[in-house]
């Protein structure tokens, strides 16, 4: 029987067995294969999170669309499922857009069930919560507009969140997040450490671009460099989550300078128009190159999906992920 485009991108049980590592990116790559700098900080960020145990019920904070959630789980779509398919329409490009935030739902087909539940996402954007209901990873969704979740005390045995850093009041999010946490439960977060700033090139051009320069920037860099505004040390986010009740039970390291520098611009400034332009190919020549975009593309990043480089002594990794519990 001929094989399709389509059937030959479908997920490898034998990559997963032979080398996880890259299974997990070609993953990623499959699901964001315009953006393939993104894909490659979702999966060195799942490889960080192989040695926690999550035990439920599970809440996961800014949980946005679920779909890097769902495969971190063990979940796999189908190969002609992407975050790209055939949007309704396409954000401006400005520096608060999100262009993974579309009007159109779409159910994807999933090959292979995440290999546990989380009892209730929670994410400030309706379009993205709307995504995240249908994968069959939440018991439960919530949207909010800016308003903070409630929830009784000692409710979950773990909370995660990778987007400590774009709440509003982020320390008040941790001691609410101490309260909700059972006596023996605990909180995984992925925040920046104090040389994110450093390694940004963004950051770089910042300090030498003019007034107006640095607004093109801006427009570029879509918002993420707001990241940089949060960057701590070690003792200063050990300091500010004994304030909010929470002590490191462990923490590691990730994102070496060079994936930084990978990272910090990519393809997202030209984003909306790859998408507009694949949007406009039938969808054989679409699966057609996208399996030659992923091939190649997996390839060239599995080099760089690593927690570990040589030079993490000299230049250490821009992010942190860390294991809090009850202080």
């Amino acid at each position: 029987m001929q094989t399709s485009a389509i059937d030959s991108l479908e997920p490898r049980a034998i990559d997963a067995e032979l080398d996880p590592d890259r299974a997990m990116l070609e993953a990623f790559l499959r699901l964001y294969w315009l953006r393939p700098t993104t894909a490659l900080s979702h999966a060195i960020e799942a490889l960080t999170l192989r040695d926690v145990e999550f035990s439920g019920p599970m809440l996961e904070l800014g949980c946005g669309d679920g779909y890097a959630s769902f495969l971190r789980a063990g979940g796999r779509f189908a190969a002609d499922f992407d975050a790209y398919m055939q949007p309704e329409r396409l954000p401006p490009v400005r520096r608060d857009g999100d262009p993974l935030d579309w009007s159109r739902v779409p159910v994807p087909r999933r090959v292979h069930e995440p290999q546990f539940r989380i009892a209730i996402g929670v994410d400030c954007s309706a379009a993205l919560a709307a995504k995240a209901r249908v994968l069959g990873l939440y018991d439960q969704v919530i949207a909010l507009d800016q308003e903070p979740p409630s929830f009784d005390t000692g409710r979950f045995a773990a909370i995660y969140c990778n987007l400590l850093r774009w709440s509003l009041d982020f320390p008040e999010t941790l001691r609410q997040a101490a309260r909700w946490l059972r006596p023996d439960g605990q909180l995984v977060v992925q925040v920046p450490s104090e040389t994110f700033r450093e390694y940004s090139v963004l950051e770089q051009l910042r300090e030498t671009a003019s007034a107006s320069g640095w607004q093109a920037l801006l427009r570029l860099d879509r918002g993420r460099n707001q990241l940089s505004h949060y960057c701590r040390s070690f003792d200063e986010w050990a300091e500010l989550f004994a304030a909010c009740g929470l002590a490191v039970h462990n923490c590691r390291r990730y994102l070496s300078k060079p994936v930084i520098q990978a990272w910090d611009i990519g393809l997202t400034p030209v984003l909306p128009y790859l998408v507009e332009m694949t949007a406009k190919l039938g969808s054989t020549d679409r699966s057609d190159i996208k399996r030659k975009w992923v091939a190649g593309l997996v390839n060239l990043l599995a080099p760089l999906c690593r927690l570990d480089w040589p030079s993490d002594r000299e230049a250490p990794p821009g992010m942190y992920r860390f294991v809090l519990k009850s202080g």
